[in-house]
């Protein structure tokens, strides 16, 4: 390791790690996942949960570099993972361009906890339009995509770029709304409305993604304490490079039919928690229609690019004009570590294969159904 660098392991956020991590974000681009205010609150609300290696890197000019680890708490397998998991896309270290890679090692040896797998995700293929150097020198794997529209001069433009057929289903969704009531698409104002209001709201999103997600998977952690706090207290979440963002599509000013919590930058709107009201209201393509609104909105705003982030669900295609590559970093350490990663590994080989795809989900349903009727 170069001598001149010296290394630093936080297991809490401090004030000395809140200045140290505030230097580096004045000097280079990054995403909001990399930045103070979005770890701290994510560890505010699932710092029982996880265990916090946060290996800093600096010299005599600065810091060059943070590392922000978590390892888990609970289960048999301990993962070692960038701080925001499941909550968070795009992770990947806060690093000056000038860093070497090679002290990747370094680094990781300084991780107090015992963990089994190595298993670093969602890391992007270029951050801001600049390619992120640590996806390309940590011999990290392609895992998934995301999706992006970068914006042309109007948004009339924009929409022209779309198959007729695609607006016209649009423009028909709309219709077929607004001819049942009043139709609003509202922006939720965090100056001006309160935090009771909010929490009336962001309830009935997770009600709607809880519900959503059990009647496909089964199951969900949605109605974890961690996870549904993250979003309820993320009305307090305040930062000058970025602002959350909650908005709802509502009929005749009682039925919320879609809503969407997510956040823009100074050139990027994040798409990242979509909800829709399902039941009898399924048929109506609530949730495009609130995204059209939203990509509306977006433009206004002067935003470059709307980002749909990590995923290749098929309804993304009609909107999109550009995609980025995302990797992922996975090493077994222990027995039990590198036993788990092969079974992982399989088992998302059989979600690759059509055929096989089909008899599991078909399975799946099976096991659910059976389940409601008892």
């Amino acid at each position: 390791m170069n001598q001149n660098i010296e290394i630093t392991v936080f297991h809490e956020f401090n004030s000395e790690l809140q200045t140290k991590w505030n230097s580096i974000e004045k000097n280079i681009r990054m995403y909001v996942y990399q930045r103070y205010s979005w770890n701290f609150h994510w560890y505010n609300n699932f710092k029982n949960e996880y265990l916090f290696n946060i290996v800093l890197l600096e010299n005599t000019t600065g810091v060059l570099g943070i590392f922000p680890f978590c390892i888990n708490k609970k289960g048999i397998i301990k993962k070692l993972q960038f701080i925001g998991v499941e909550q968070s896309d795009y992770l990947t270290p806060i690093c000056s361009p000038s860093l070497n890679y090679d002290l990747f090692t370094e680094v990781l040896k300084n991780i107090k906890f015992d963990y089994d797998v190595i298993y670093l995700k969602k890391i992007p293929e270029k951050i801001k339009g600049i390619k992120n150097n640590f996806s390309l020198n940590i011999n990290a794997k392609v895992s998934d995509q995301s999706s992006q529209i970068v914006f042309s001069n109007s948004y009339d433009e924009y929409e022209k770029s779309l198959k007729s057929s695609f607006r016209n289903d649009n423009k028909r969704n709309l219709k077929r709304l607004t001819e049942l009531g009043d139709l609003k698409f509202i922006n939720f104002d965090f100056e001006q409305q309160t935090q009771k209001e909010f929490l009336d709201f962001i309830s009935i999103t997770l009600e709607q993604k809880e519900r959503r997600i059990k009647n496909h998977l089964g199951k969900t952690n949605i109605k974890n304490n961690s996870v549904s706090s993250f979003y309820k207290k993320s009305f307090s979440l305040i930062d000058l490079n970025y602002k959350i963002h909650y908005s709802i599509l509502m009929l005749n000013n009682k039925t919320i039919l879609a809503s969407h919590w997510g956040f823009y930058d100074e050139d990027t709107y994040y798409y990242t928690f979509p909800t829709i009201e399902g039941r009898e209201w399924y048929k109506y393509s609530a949730g495009k229609v609130l995204l059209n609104f939203l990509i509306h909105n977006a433009f206004e705003l002067n935003i470059k690019n709307f980002d749909f982030t990590i995923g290749d669900e098929i309804y993304k295609t009609n909107w999109i004009n550009s995609k980025m590559k995302i990797f992922s970093l996975q090493i077994g350490v222990s027995y039990i570590g590198k036993f788990y990663l092969l079974f992982y590994n399989v088992l998302n080989k059989i979600k690759g294969n059509e055929k096989l795809k089909s008899i599991w989900r078909k399975f799946k349903r099976f096991i659910i159904f059976n389940k409601k009727r008892k």
